[in-house]
């Protein structure tokens, strides 16, 4: 089977969607010390999203890159929601009450080899898999744009 691997970021105004790098503006030496090596780091990574631009028939093609803050990297879990909606590491869902889960919002962590839909007090995570039914899922918003979801109730 295989599995679409795909991330998103969000540069200054909008998400990006593609392959993703993390890219070093200079090539490191020796540090003298961890507090200089984490600053080199802190200063001179960059993290991409990458894509290829067609171009025409028979002509290479080329690729277009987007610097993105990367705090707002996420992944896709592979799943959608019950609108078909793509869910990424990183998104908000709100969920219907069962066996497994309350009702509540949720948002998606990568944790322990997979992932999880985690509520808001980080107390209860649902591992994504065959007793789960992702009709019970829909996505409202992400951790980014709509933090607040993740502190009220349900309305």
């Amino acid at each position: 089977m295989n599995r679409e691997i795909l991330f998103r970021g969000k540069n200054k105004c909008e998400w990006v969607y593609g392959g993703f790098h993390k890219h070093l503006n200079t090539t490191p030496c020796v540090f003298s010390t961890e507090e200089e090596r984490v600053r080199f780091f802190d200063e001179n990574e960059k993290y991409v999203i990458i894509n290829d631009i067609l171009t025409d028939w028979n002509m290479p093609t080329k690729i277009d890159f987007k610097e993105i803050r990367k705090e707002t990297l996420g992944q896709y879990t592979g799943l959608k929601d019950k609108n078909g909606k793509k869910i990424f590491e990183g998104d908000i869902v709100r969920a219907k009450d069962s066996f497994f889960y309350n009702d509540g919002y949720y948002k998606i962590v990568y944790t322990k080899g997979g992932f999880m839909a985690e509520d808001k007090n980080e107390s209860e995570e649902v591992t994504f898999g065959k007793d789960v039914s992702l009709d019970d899922f829909e996505v409202v918003g992400n951790i980014h744009d709509n933090p607040e979801l993740l502190k009220g109730d349900i309305k």
